[in-house]
């Protein structure tokens, strides 16, 4: 039979709640704490999570109420678990709706942000500050992100990238990866973000996530190559598609006194571009846009290398956003290689194709040298490589850049669920 320890406060203490036991044949016991449903054993409006015998999960039983036991050793772990059988668990009934016979709960109001709204919302010098702070707090390790996965189509796959980072806020987001839609005029990336209250859980807003997921790459790019190249020096950008579009936003923002360079396989796309971006000059080879940099940023999709070791200058930085090998194994062995996170030694979709395998140790997160942790290079003329894979923290970070603004200036649409 279930039985319920004694009130000892009410609802006053933020940790008061009931405790259903509840003995077993054999005489072991279980313990689940009940809050948010109504238990029939108490009057409450209550939640229950379930233990089975040696395990126990709370939460919180909201009108009446007694503290929290404190655990003893002959207590079973907080372990959640599903009810050994219908008959051993108390009964619990769900609070019906009048009208409709379910559950009763508040529908949320979420903020809808377009497209076109984010493009305008997004300033590339605030969303650098953000991302900054992001990567510090993703290697001081207060964010609690999940590897990324995906689920593959033979087209291409979807890939799921939830995050928390404390004062940013809680997101997911879901990007789709198609290499062949640029073929039929539609972007490789394509995202949605959602942002949820990181108190109660509720979604708040959701957002377009395509440029989010373009500018905040390119952004962390160049912050990388901020705080690793040589004070001087050309920009060359490689590819120009959207990343490369995106890159030269982020370089004339961030590094603005600085020539760039453009040179694409698609000499169309990259004269295009370079009529649309100011003191972008297109060169005619690779090598060409490549010798002399003092950055070269790789924003393709390209399935081998795109330049040649002995193109890289020394000092020089490259940065690759890519998903597929851009770079010559040679460069990175003799590189200092800088990542979002070490996880870019993970198989993809989380980690880097060109990294598998490498140590943690040959790895420097980019935080550590934002956050002052690690010096910016050995000297002069050391080359460093940013190898980027993308990382939840960056999307989270943008989301609430977006969301603070739109809030501000009162742009998208509100729609409850």
């Amino acid at each position: 039979m279930a039985t319920l320890t004694p009130p000892g406060q009410h609802d006053t203490d933020p940790d008061a709640g009931y405790w259903a036991e509840d003995l077993l044949g054999g005489g072991a016991r279980f313990r689940a704490k009940i809050g948010g449903l109504h238990c029939s054993l108490c009057t409450g409006t209550s939640e229950l999570t379930p233990g089975w015998p040696g395990r126990s999960a709370s939460t919180r039983c909201t009108p009446v109420c007694s503290p929290e036991p404190k655990p003893t050793s002959s207590e079973p772990s907080n372990t959640m678990a599903a009810w050994p059988s219908a008959r051993s668990a108390p009964t619990l009934r769900r609070p019906a709706s009048p009208s409709t016979g379910l559950a009763a709960s508040a529908m949320p109001t979420v903020l809808v942000v377009s497209d076109a709204e984010v493009r305008r919302l997004l300033d590339v010098e605030e969303l650098a500050v953000a991302l900054e702070e992001a990567l510090v707090a993703l290697c001081a390790g207060e964010v609690s992100v999940p590897p990324r996965v995906a689920a593959r189509t033979p087209a291409g796959l979807l890939g799921s990238m939830p995050g928390y980072l404390p004062g940013a806020g809680l997101a997911a987001k879901l990007v789709s990866v198609y290499p062949s839609n640029p073929a039929v005029g539609l972007p490789s990336h394509q995202a949605v973000i959602a942002v949820f209250d990181e108190a109660t859980g509720s979604p708040v807003a959701f957002l377009a996530g395509t440029w989010i997921t373009a500018i905040r790459t390119a952004v962390t790019s160049v912050v990388a190559a901020r705080a690793l190249s040589p004070a001087d020096g050309p920009v060359a950008v490689l590819g120009a598609g959207v990343q490369g579009d995106a890159h030269l936003e982020a370089a004339a923002a961030l590094l603005p006194s600085r020539p760039r360079r453009l040179w694409a396989r698609n000499k169309a796309a990259a004269a295009a571009l370079a009529a649309r971006r100011d003191a972008t000059v297109v060169e005619p080879t690779a090598e060409a846009a490549v010798r002399g940099a003092a950055v070269v940023l790789c924003c393709t999709d390209a399935r081998e290398p795109l330049l040649e070791d002995a193109w890289v200058g020394p000092g020089a930085h490259v940065g690759s956003v890519g998903t597929g090998a851009e770079l010559p194994p040679e460069l990175l062995s003799r590189a200092r290689v800088v990542v979002e996170s070490r996880a870019a030694s993970l198989p993809p979709p989380a980690g880097a194709v060109e990294l598998q395998g490498w140590p943690d140790e040959a790895l420097t997160e980019l935080g550590e040298i934002a956050g002052g942790r690690a010096v910016q290079r050995a000297g002069p003329e050391q080359v460093t490589v940013f190898k980027s894979t993308g990382h939840a923290v960056e999307d989270v970070a943008a989301a609430a850049v977006v969301l603070r603004r739109a809030r501000a200036e009162g742009v998208g649409r509100s729609i409850d669920l």
